[in-house]
């Protein structure tokens, strides 16, 4: 069982990133929020609430990374797809709110809300990915 078990979980693990990789990982992701920095907030933000606003936000985005394990739904893996999805949703929702134009603390409390809802998001998609695609189990239930 030896070499025949362990060539085929390797080549799972190359397919897999780590938890570390999160969305904080994706470049599109820090483009958007190097553009959020410097293009965005000084037009619609006082300029003592940026550096703590920004702080905050890589903060929470960070804090995908760590989710905790519930009733083991977080194993700490993800794919490329997985990640791709959760990006694009988090900068489709960060669009929407720059879009949208809004300013001051109702940009703040929006942006907030929106980073901690998108870490919600990419925790159901982690552990959708695990359940369907990462199961070595072969039972077909749901």
């Amino acid at each position: 069982m030896g070499l025949c078990f362990a060539l085929p979980l390797a080549a799972l693990a190359s397919c897999l990133l780590p938890a570390d990789c999160c969305v904080i990982c994706d470049q599109a992701v820090l483009t958007a929020l190097k553009s959020l920095k410097e293009n965005y907030l000084p037009e619609h933000l006082d300029i003592k609430s940026h550096k703590t606003v920004m702080e905050r936000a890589e903060q929470i985005i960070v804090e995908f990374k760590d989710l905790p394990m519930k009733d083991g739904s977080f194993l700490g893996a993800i794919d490329n797809s997985t990640l791709e999805k959760a990006s694009w949703s988090l900068l489709k929702e960060l669009k929407r709110i720059t879009d949208s134009n809004v300013k001051g603390d109702q940009f703040v409390k929006q942006l907030y809300q929106m980073l901690e809802k998108e870490k919600g998001k990419f925790a159901q998609y982690a552990a959708q990915f695990q359940k369907k695609d990462y199961c070595p189990n072969k039972c077909d239930l749901p």
